[in-house]
């Protein structure tokens, strides 16, 4: 479900809203991700309770925070982590089930460029795979023909639906392991928002399916 990220926020909005460039909230104790002993900048509050759908990957979480570091390529890879792990990693993924119990979060000076920008949720829409993620047993002629089949794909910020690959399958898709992730939530770049994951490029997150305290990250860029 793709989502339009645009236009200003507005000053007396609900700190429990859907947002580009902020996070606002977090639970009782809870404190402003860091890495290298620098704070994390915001980068989208999604309130998926305001969403018409959202992904089975997504089904037992009310609200996700995510934070990102402006030198996030230069942290290990693959980028992997336990998001209850706190801090050491150059992105933070915080899931919440419920928002009831949710306090505000008070952001320290982290210097972050994002625009605070609106964010818009957008009617199911109908995804298709980018060519590197068609199934391998696909016959031949369906394969070659794949470009003039014209498939609907998004390549926008959304929900579910296939990762809109740049250079090739996100990393997890070809990893010898039992975590079996399962995308949920692809973030794009955005201009109104001033953010640019690389060349125009896109991040990918997903989920494991094993042990959902997991989480997997990925972006790439032209």
């Amino acid at each position: 479900m793709p989502i339009k990220v645009g236009g200003s926020l507005s000053p007396d909005r609900n700190q429990l809203a859907s947002a580009f460039g902020r996070v606002d909230v977090c639970l009782p104790g809870e404190h402003w991700p860091t890495w290298r002993e620098k704070p994390l900048w915001p980068l989208c509050q999604l309130n998926l309770t305001e969403a018409p759908w959202r992904p089975n990957s997504l089904a037992d979480i009310e609200l996700i925070a995510l934070f990102i570091s402006f030198h996030f390529m230069e942290a290990e890879f693959p980028w992997l982590r336990d998001p209850g792990e706190g801090k050491g990693a150059s992105w933070c993924l915080r899931k919440y089930p419920s928002v009831d119990a949710l306090v505000p979060l008070v952001a320290p000076s982290h210097g972050s460029t994002i625009r605070d920008t609106q964010v818009l949720w957008s009617n199911v829409t109908p995804d298709s795979p980018t060519h590197d993620l068609l199934p391998l047993d696909l016959p031949d002629n369906l394969r070659d023909t794949y470009y003039e089949m014209n498939f609907p794909r998004i390549h926008a910020t959304k929900l579910g639906g296939w990762p809109s690959c740049v250079q090739s399958e996100p990393w997890w898709y070809h990893q010898d392991s039992d975590d079996d992730f399962s995308f949920a939530i692809q973030i794009d770049s955005e201009s109104e928002a001033g953010w640019m994951w690389g060349d125009s490029g896109t991040a990918y997150f997903a989920r494991s399916q094993r042990d959902p305290r997991k989480w997997a990250f990925d972006w790439q860029c032209y």
